[in-house]
């Protein structure tokens, strides 16, 4: 019997997707290479300073200053208020042991100057999730409640400037047009080539995973190119947006499909055979992104040779339930002991896109949750590089200078100060 495949563009309006506009003449740059795992090369990883808070929750934005030198931006412990600390950046040493140890540049405190607010959240409960350098002298920051699952448009967004004299002036913050949980956690740089002919001119994109379980949230890696903010923006300014990639939590079919290497279970350790608001158990061998998958970082890889949206998460695996830890039965969380989403072994798994996919979310000819990455891979099986307990990666930036990614890793360097996030350093071959 032979299966006819429906289309993208079909299968998007039988599925109630309006497809509104043809792809445009593909540029040149579109058909370069899309890197490959095998195209990575870890280089190293380097320490932050021991000033940094112990448990810091990391993030990561790379500064280059006028005269070249580039250093790095990550936020502290969000318990205090996720604050700034600037740090330099050395070269990384082969693995954690022999790693330098960067040297502060500054402890900048709170960058934020009352403008990151939040319609039923004081400040001190807020969290900082994201940092992103936009060029110049201007830093830009995402930021949410972790437990915050209520859906709408709130706001999410907000920039610091570094003035010549030493001092910060803050701005923001802004909604979006869309739910603030699909742009909480990251930013990334859009090529010029890649804005102009598919995201209506916007440079920035920003995006977010799951959060405690939030049904606004992008099951599988979230992208949505925005318009930049800038200081001339009064806060009452909308930023709009344009889908990259989505995946909505129902159906569940249209989530991102995994592995099947899990199964769900209910709070008294009983396997369930239905899908539920948190997770839905596999079908014919297809997995589908559940509560205790995350991606928390991404950055994207734009070079004269290869391209690609690298997106660093980590995937629950063997069981994976919502409730206390351990069960009944005995089976825990190895690495959570608080009430939430659990599984019971966590595993690295990042993903590659290849950029004229997200083109064709873009332009209308795919559905969000139509695209698939081009690689899934585990770091900790092909290069030499320690991850925390739950794999989780909060940060990431890329240096197209000198062809290198950096991921900040969290509670990895057990110094003496605590446990302190660790920069790990690939290059582009």
């Amino acid at each position: 019997m032979r299966v006819r495949l429906l289309s993208p563009a079909v299968l998007a309006l039988l599925c109630g997707n309006v497809v509104w506009a043809a792809d445009p003449v593909q540029p040149k740059a579109m058909h370069k290479a899309t890197v490959t795992s095998s195209g990575l090369q870890y280089l190293g990883a380097i320490k932050v300073p021991l000033q940094v808070d112990d448990n810091a929750y990391g993030a990561l934005a790379l500064r280059t200053y006028p005269n070249g030198i580039k250093t790095f931006f990550i936020v502290g412990k969000t318990t205090a208020g996720t604050h700034a600390f600037e740090f330099t950046n050395p070269a990384p040493g082969r693995n954690l042991s022999v790693a330098p140890r960067a040297t502060l540049v500054r402890a900048w405190g709170d960058i934020y100057q009352g403008h990151r607010t939040w319609p039923t959240f004081s400040s001190g409960q807020l969290e900082t999730e994201g940092l992103f350098w936009l060029g110049g002298d201007t830093l830009l920051w995402v930021y949410g409640h972790n437990y915050d699952v209520t859906p709408g448009s709130k706001p999410v967004v907000g920039i610091t400037k570094f003035n010549p004299n030493g001092s910060i002036s803050a701005y923001g913050p802004w909604k979006a047009d869309i739910d603030a949980h699909h742009l909480r956690n990251y930013g990334v740089a859009v090529p010029s080539w890649f804005a102009k002919s598919y995201t209506g001119g916007r440079g920035l994109a920003l995006g977010a995973g799951i959060e405690s379980g939030a049904s606004k949230a992008s099951f599988g890696p979230g992208l949505f190119a925005v318009d930049t903010p800038n200081e001339a923006f009064p806060t009452s300014h909308l930023l709009t947006t344009r889908a990259l990639t989505f995946y909505p939590e129902e159906p569940h079919q249209q989530r991102l499909h995994r592995d099947a290497q899990y199964r769900v279970l209910n709070q008294n350790g009983v396997m369930l055979s239905q899908a539920t608001d948190q997770f839905a158990p596999p079908r014919g061998g297809v997995g589908f992104w559940g509560s205790a998958d995350y991606i928390r970082a991404s950055t994207w890889i734009d070079l004269p040779d290869v391209q690609g949206v690298l997106f660093l998460g980590r995937l629950g695996y063997d069981n994976m339930w919502y409730g206390n830890t351990p069960l009944p039965t005995g089976i825990q969380d190895p690495c959570h002991c608080t009430k939430g989403q659990h599984a019971s072994r966590y595993a690295a798994r990042w993903f590659i896109y290849a950029p004229a996919d997200l083109a064709k979310v873009a332009s209308g000819q795919a559905a969000s949750w139509q695209i698939s990455p081009t690689e899934v891979f585990d770091p900790t099986l092909l290069f030499n590089v320690q991850l925390n307990c739950d794999k989780l990666v909060t940060g990431a930036a890329f240096d197209p200078e000198t062809r290198t990614v950096y991921i900040c890793a969290p509670a990895v360097d057990n110094a003496r100060t605590g446990r302190l996030p660790v920069i790990h350093a690939f290059a582009v071959k």
